[in-house]
């Protein structure tokens, strides 16, 4: 068993560093404030070549995906909780999450070329504000569900109070009656409302939309797993992504 006050520094570490590296994602796409590197303004350039920025941000890209799918999986929490007590599962994926989003920010490349631009104070008002719905989907989704989970904190209190832990039951909190993957969907509005499309930002937002729907394809095979009927009965009544529309 780990020591008990390692596993609480962990933990807190864990907690500050999700919190910056989620409100860095969020400026990153935002590119604001003017101080806070962001996808067309990093905290330093490596290179300037193009093809070069491409390779390198496309390594990134997939260093995040292969992180955040393989240890997702359940053969490889099984592999691990064979090393690791299962209610550290969590804490250990959410620290590796964080340092990996965090090398993908820290460490992402510009490219500038411009595939289109509206720089109308119209258009900045009107894009500004569909950004800020996406964020405020993220963050209702994320606040009306167990957060202490998501975060590892209760997992990691069962581990600390030498305590049995348990996986919830199936709920559908007021948001996800109306849409199985709110948070998703909000992640999506902020990838895509931006005034100037350059190539680096269609770089990211076409991976992390691509990722977004296979992770979405695993994580949907995984609750039917977890909750059989419930949540075949929940699919059917609930779209996925978008409000009304079924696929």
């Amino acid at each position: 068993m780990l020591n008990r006050w390692i596993v609480s520094v962990l933990l807190a570490f864990s907690l500050l560093a999700m919190t910056v590296a989620s409100g860095w994602l969020v400026l990153f796409l935002m590119e604001w404030p003017s101080v806070v590197p962001s996808i067309n303004r990093p905290l330093w350039v490596v290179t300037t070549d193009t093809v070069t920025a491409v390779q390198v941000n496309v390594a990134l890209m997939l260093l995040f995906g292969l992180q955040h799918s393989l240890m997702a999986r359940p053969q490889f929490k099984t592999k691990l909780i064979t090393v690791l007590d299962p209610r550290l599962e969590r804490l250990v994926y959410n620290l590796s999450s964080t340092v990996v989003l965090g090398s993908l920010l820290l460490c992402w490349q510009p490219i500038t070329i411009s595939l289109w631009s509206f720089a109308s104070p119209l258009w900045s008002t009107v894009m500004g504000t569909i950004f800020m719905v996406g964020l405020l989907i993220s963050g209702l989704a994320a606040m009306s569900i167990d957060g202490s989970e998501l975060a590892g904190i209760r997992q990691t209190r069962n581990y600390l109070e030498n305590s049995p832990w348990s996986e919830v039951a199936f709920q559908e909190p007021w948001i996800y009656r109306h849409i199985r993957h709110p948070m998703q969907l909000g992640v999506l509005i902020m990838l895509w409302a931006t005034t100037e499309l350059t190539l680096g930002r269609l770089l990211f937002s076409t991976s992390m939309t691509l990722y977004v729907f296979i992770g979405l394809y695993f994580e949907e095979k995984q609750l039917i797993r977890n909750f059989g009927a419930s949540y075949q009965l929940y699919r059917q009544r609930v779209p996925m992504i978008i409000p009304f529309i079924k696929f």
